[in-house]
């Protein structure tokens, strides 16, 4: 149950947030949203190279005459969407790809109708039509990321004005497969998910701008390895998420873990993550209606409803 309110934290209570997220990853603590998500893409189809690049330029050029297409995410034909518990939506046009006739089958049919073994015919393709996510309906496509609402809505504003204070741009797009993508200076935020997504999104995106993991030219920090900052920016979100009366503890554990992150990657920004949480929410609490208060509509504020 989450039962803590929004609350400024001691630079104490900061480390020990972030020592948890540690003392997780080392536990290798499982997270039911992480698993389930990790699960689904994992059933998803595997192209080869080849055929991702044909169907990521086909896409672009749709995109060039219907600019409102989102970004290629996920993508599978029609009959493993069906196996996924989506369908493609009437009228949706398929995205070519060259799929390899299984030579070893047509073999064994040939075979048992000949009493002959044969040798498998090499280089032979099937055209076929894959479709992307947004091109589908049915069963919700899983994120890592949990949905916290309600509770967080108001969060997003006072991120958004900590971010373009400090002159990172914050814009919210159709983006497909990211929930956010950050370029030196400036965040997309996937428009597509639930907002308290895109708050935990923006929280983590905006400290790898704090952190200096995407600044580019020769006067740039040397970047640290992806793990390591990945590491570092759910270290802060963690930690301000806390703050907000929300654990997040064990998805960003398994989130870490993915990316082949490890408890010292943790403890060994600890300080860099704790001033960054600090600064964040130095800016941020003050902007918030404490849990229990007025929000300045007349109305309460309810407590975190609990997380699973």
């Amino acid at each position: 149950m989450n039962e803590n309110p929004r609350k400024h934290l001691t630079t104490r209570d900061i480390r020990a947030s972030i020592r948890g997220l540690a003392r997780s990853i080392a536990r290798h603590d499982t997270d039911e949203t992480f698993a389930r998500y990790a699960d689904w893409v994992y059933r998803l189809p595997h192209h080869s190279v080849d055929n991702l690049v044909q169907m990521r330029t086909e896409w672009q050029m749709r995109s060039q005459a219907d600019p409102s297409l989102p970004e290629l995410s996920y993508v599978a034909d029609r009959q493993e969407w069906q196996a996924m518990g989506r369908s493609v939506k009437p009228g949706e046009r398929g995205i070519l790809f060259y799929l390899p006739v299984d030579s070893i089958e047509c073999a064994y049919s040939a075979e048992a109708a000949t009493n002959e073994p044969l040798r498998p015919t090499q280089g032979a393709f099937q055209r076929r039509y894959a479709f992307d996510v947004s091109q589908t309906e049915g069963d919700e496509v899983p994120n890592w990321y949990r949905d916290l609402e309600p509770g967080v809505d108001d969060v997003l504003p006072a991120l958004v004005d900590f971010a373009r204070a400090r002159g990172i741009e914050v814009a919210f797009e159709l983006l497909g497969k990211p929930n956010g993508v950050s370029t030196h200076g400036r965040i997309a935020v996937n428009s597509a998910r639930p907002t308290s997504i895109q708050v935990q999104t923006l929280l983590h995106e905006t400290t790898h701008q704090l952190l200096g993991h995407v600044r580019t030219g020769p006067d740039a920090p040397a970047q640290p390895r992806r793990r390591v900052a990945e590491a570092e920016a759910e270290a802060v979100a963690v930690a301000v998420m806390r703050a907000l009366g929300h654990d997040t503890t064990t998805t960003a554990g398994a989130y870490v873990r993915s990316n082949r992150g490890c408890s010292k990657d943790v403890t060994a920004g600890l300080a860099r993550a704790a001033e960054a949480a600090r600064t964040i929410l130095d800016h941020i609490l003050p902007r918030l209606p404490r849990l229990g208060e007025p929000d300045g509509t007349g109305a309460q504020t309810a407590p975190d409803p609990a997380v699973a």
